[in-house]
């Protein structure tokens, strides 16, 4: 298709103006038995609908037709005017969740959320568990090119010294499109630190993307006391990535953890819940890439 092709848009939805006794809303309940002939959510238009008058049928009603036509054009302005839905407790219930890559935007204006899972119920801005913050300046531009990767693999990595770096998650790609656009990366994933850790030289997450290297961190949020329960990080208090100047084409990708202190320590990269005594686990790494022009 080409750009060109765009349909019309509804300024107005249908039937906007019909009166009272020609348009009515379109129950989820079936009607039959109830009102004879009348439309709902659940059958459509009824049997009684598809009969002949004299053998017992009704004709349909015109204020069905209006209403439903009516309820789809609102929303298919809604959508052309560029409007973002919110998350709705009933109708993520109805539906038995929200799918991987559902966007939503937050209760903080400028901010949208991307589910990161299929069959979501969890409230993002209450429990962001399986879900992503894309937010900022970025979120009012087009993200192109989106492609999710994920991981399942519980990884424990043993390291001791400064400067050492463990590789949970390599040998996955991205094929950049534009020359000039600048890669995000929405990150969602969980590191369990196992052993005591100084706050003066806390890991760093670096993400690699071809020759590039992205780091977050510093953070306490890594750190164990001797006597303390595990510390842990990622899920949704995992910062986004934006990277620029990087070429177009195919580039290889890793995430990897990098020792500031001297002392031993294992670290378990999607750790289980036997792992984390009760804390709260992804069991799923997710990086999700696009590309924004700048």
């Amino acid at each position: 298709m080409q750009l060109s092709q765009i349909p019309n848009k509804f300024a107005i939805p249908f039937a906007n103006n019909a009166g009272a006794g020609y348009i009515r809303a379109i129950p989820q309940a079936s009607q039959i038995g109830i009102t004879n002939g009348a439309a709902s959510l659940t059958d459509g238009f009824p049997p009684l609908n598809f009969l002949p008058v004299g053998s017992g049928g009704v004709p349909p009603f015109g204020q069905d037709m209006n209403g439903i036509l009516n309820q789809i054009t609102l929303w298919a302005q809604w959508q052309a005017a560029g409007g973002s839905g919110i998350f709705d407790s009933a109708f993520s219930t109805a539906i038995g969740g929200y799918p991987r890559g559902a966007t939503l935007e937050s209760t903080t204006a400028g901010q949208f959320w991307v589910s990161s899972i299929d069959n979501n119920t969890n409230n993002p801005d209450s429990n962001p568990t399986g879900w992503v913050l894309f937010q900022g300046t970025v979120a009012s531009k087009s993200l192109n090119n989106v492609v999710s990767f994920t991981n399942t693999t519980r990884v424990s990595m043993s390291t001791s010294g400064t400067g050492v770096t463990a590789t949970p998650w390599s040998g996955f790609n991205y094929t950049k499109r534009s020359a000039t656009s600048n890669i995000l990366v929405w990150s969602n994933f969980q590191l369990l630190v196992l052993n005591a850790q100084s706050n003066n030289g806390p890991a760093i997450g670096r993400m690699t993307i071809g020759s590039t290297n992205a780091d977050f961190g510093p953070s306490t949020a890594y750190t164990q006391t001797a006597t303390g329960a595990p510390g842990s990080i990622g899920g949704a208090s995992t910062p986004s990535l934006i990277l620029t100047g990087i070429s177009a084409g195919t580039l290889a990708c890793s995430l990897s953890f990098l020792r500031n202190d001297a002392l031993a320590w294992v670290g378990i990269f999607n750790p289980t819940n036997s792992d984390l005594s009760g804390l709260p686990t992804t069991n799923k790494a997710t990086l999700i890439f696009g590309e924004i022009e700048p």
